[in-house]
């Protein structure tokens, strides 16, 4: 902003600026609302995926305590 008022005048700038602020404050709750109705609808999904994460998570654990190789901390 600093450089569009310095390059087209105070009066451009802060006619950009408000629409930057417009934009911000219509497009957060617009995103909002979208992650809301994705949440509220595919809620079991959402849950499946959680609990595939967690099972992956298991998995990569198991798998590191059952590994032979020890870290290196020296390197």
């Amino acid at each position: 902003m600093v450089a569009h008022a310095l390059r087209s005048g105070y009066r451009r700038a802060a006619w950009a600026t408000a629409g930057m602020v417009l934009g911000d404050v219509l497009y957060l709750p617009t995103v909002l609302a979208g992650l809301a109705y994705i949440a509220e609808t595919f809620s079991l999904l959402l849950i499946a995926i959680k609990w595939a994460g967690v099972a992956y998570l298991c998995w990569l654990a198991c798998r590191f305590w059952t590994s032979r190789e020890g870290l290196n901390i020296d390197e």
